[in-house]
């Protein structure tokens, strides 16, 4: 089964959030999904958004969008 998760490549002010889709040991696709965040306002432990205000609760909705 594949596997899809968000992480963040860089630890700057504005990192760019990167999915990772993962079918198996041999395949695993890395894009970038066109949007930044500051790595301070990023969960490592639930690879999303922590929702601090209006625009991260936004953001980690279109991730969960991506995600479908």
């Amino acid at each position: 089964m594949a596997t899809i998760k968000f992480i963040l490549q860089s630890k700057s002010v504005m990192s760019n959030i990167t999915v990772r889709f993962i079918v198996s040991k041999q395949i695993d696709l890395k894009r970038k999904t066109g949007f930044t965040i500051d790595f301070k306002d990023w969960s490592e432990s639930k690879k999303e958004p922590i929702p601090k205000d209006e625009n991260l609760k936004r953001l980690k909705y279109k991730l969960s969008d991506l995600k479908k």
